[in-house]
């Protein structure tokens, strides 16, 4: 946990949280904070809701990694081309 500024080998710092998830429990389903004009209670941010409140959408996650995974496939498919062309051109 961490409280108040941090200290560190450069000085304190201050860290801006702007968005918190997988805690349900505490946040509620408000748990991302924008920037906004200074209100009369004088706040600079405002909670919403956020995209993830507790759970993870498995479908979501599982469509992402088979695109990362296929991307990934076609590119190093292109770069080992690429190589054996280059490489296939170097004198002995």
């Amino acid at each position: 946990e961490m409280e108040g500024p941090v200290e560190t080998d450069y000085g304190y710092h201050l860290l801006l949280v702007t968005e918190r998830t997988n805690c349900p429990k505490l946040d509620g389903s408000n748990t991302k904070l924008i920037k906004c004009e200074e209100s009369s209670d004088g706040n600079f941010g405002t909670l919403v809701p956020s995209q993830q409140v507790g759970s993870v959408d498995g479908t979501k996650l599982l469509t992402d990694a088979t695109v990362f995974a296929l991307g990934c496939l076609i590119a190093g498919g292109f770069v080992a081309e690429l190589a054996a062309t280059i490489g296939s051109n170097v004198p002995n």
